[in-house]
């Protein structure tokens, strides 16, 4: 793949040099799970995102319950590989529910927690389809069996993030 063909599939939602440190910021969002009614999950989207030579994902996750659950920091995010292979990445920071409001009345919860990730990991999500996903939730889990859409989408992203 050359740039200009990537580039022209790459949608960052930021792409910019800071002026201070001059370090790179691209991110991509890549919605996995949308209007998933009647189910625990009814939303889901990454957020891939590399910030110099940094790197993390941003799981940005939405439930039909109403719940108080904190996202510990050190909650584990399990990304398995088409190959079998399992990245483990950890919560950087404490995540408390956020109350999702319709109406005046609240009908879920969302978390949006970052994930630092090794550039080994991040690339390794470019060379192999991401299939499996396992959120931790203080004592909550949550499943996601990667849909055909949504697996090149996923890994298109940590593609265009490591150009």
């Amino acid at each position: 793949i050359n740039d200009t063909t990537a580039q022209g599939k790459c949608k960052f939602y930021i792409d910019e040099v800071d002026a201070i440190s001059g370090k790179h910021h691209k991110a991509i969002n890549v919605v996995f799970r949308a209007m998933a009614m009647y189910t625990p999950v009814t939303a889901w989207a990454f957020d891939f995102d590399r910030n110099g030579d940094d790197y993390s994902l941003i799981s940005k996750m939405s439930l039909s319950s109403i719940t108080n659950d904190k996202l510990q920091k050190g909650d584990s995010l399990m990304l398995k590989l088409e190959s079998g292979r399992v990245l483990t990445v950890y919560a950087e920071s404490e995540i408390l529910p956020k109350p999702i409001i319709s109406g005046g009345n609240a009908i879920g919860t969302s978390y949006f927690s970052t994930y630092a990730i090794p550039y080994e990991d991040f690339k390794l999500l470019s060379l192999e389809k991401i299939i499996f996903i396992r959120i931790n939730i203080g004592p909550l889990v949550f499943d996601n069996e990667m849909s055909e859409k949504a697996i090149p989408k996923l890994q298109n992203a940590a593609i265009c993030i490591l150009q």
